[in-house]
């Protein structure tokens, strides 16, 4: 596991990640539907390719996070997702990260709160049944016959990313049962999974229906990227990779969007 990022030393870090509707299984031709976005909960499988594309960010002290390294916990997290009929980027929700997980194709200087791997059958049971950290790392020493170091090292990850305590339990529960999640980047253990408390919900989305939610606008997407104007093309093409808005750029992106809904602000 790699260390944590840097803590954050200004508030908000807004991380904008976006998505495909519908996105279909090459090998297969079946529907993968990732993030999954509700009104409690975002949870999103971003492949070691997307992650390491990742933009930097630059704070007002100087310092760096890159992002490319890991998500920071705390962090202020927006799917994104293309509307060719607004010709924009909508953002369905507003979330903070709660929690990430960690498969094995990441490099390893990659952070993350867990280890995909210690998410076995067993592991889930003690957690749903109100296990301990201690309890759950004995759980994974058993399936893996771990030393008891390496035991240890789980437990205290478990303990600091608050594993086993509400909310991050119930969600990374809720994130499990989602196909995307359990069935795919858990199962085959890979990627960075996102896991996130929704803060401000504007459209649930679920699946392939269409969805009604703020946009980010030319005119904004020209202030965050700082330039004097765009093309549409690259407009689109600026916000495929992962990107991070810190300090005021990040506050007026969080304004610009709520106002939308709610513009007596």
């Amino acid at each position: 596991m790699g260390e944590r990022p840097p803590p954050q030393t200004e508030t908000p870090l807004v991380i904008t990640v976006p998505y495909i509707r519908p996105l279909y299984i090459e090998e297969t031709g079946e529907l993968h539907l990732d993030p999954i976005i509700r009104q409690d909960f975002v949870v999103y499988g971003l492949s070691a390719g997307q992650l390491s594309t990742a933009s930097t960010v630059q704070l007002s002290g100087g310092q760096f996070i890159k992002l490319s390294k890991g998500l920071p916990r705390g962090s202020i997290f927006i799917p994104i997702r293309y509307s060719r009929e607004k010709k924009a980027y909508m953002a369905p929700a507003i979330s903070q990260i709660a929690l990430t997980l960690g498969g094995q194709d990441l490099p390893p200087d990659v952070s993350c709160d867990l280890h995909m791997w210690y998410i076995i059958p067993e592991f889930e049971e003690a957690l749903r049944g109100g296990a301990g950290p201690e309890e759950c790392a004995k759980v994974v020493r058993d399936a893996f016959n771990l030393s008891e170091e390496e035991t240890t090292e789980i437990a205290n990850a478990l303990q600091q990313a608050g594993v086993t305590e509400e909310p991050i339990r119930t969600l990374l529960l809720k994130a499990l049962e989602e196909e995307a999640i359990g069935d795919w980047h858990v199962a085959e253990d890979y990627g960075l999974v996102v896991i996130a408390k929704t803060l401000i919900c504007f459209s649930e989305d679920v699946n392939i229906r269409p969805i009604d939610a703020p946009i980010i606008s030319m005119e904004m997407a020209c202030y965050l990227l700082d330039r004097p104007e765009l093309s549409l093309l690259a407009y689109a093409k600026s916000f495929q990779p992962v990107r991070g808005f810190a300090g005021d750029k990040a506050r007026k992106l969080l304004r610009h969007l709520v106002k939308q809904r709610v513009p007596w602000l």
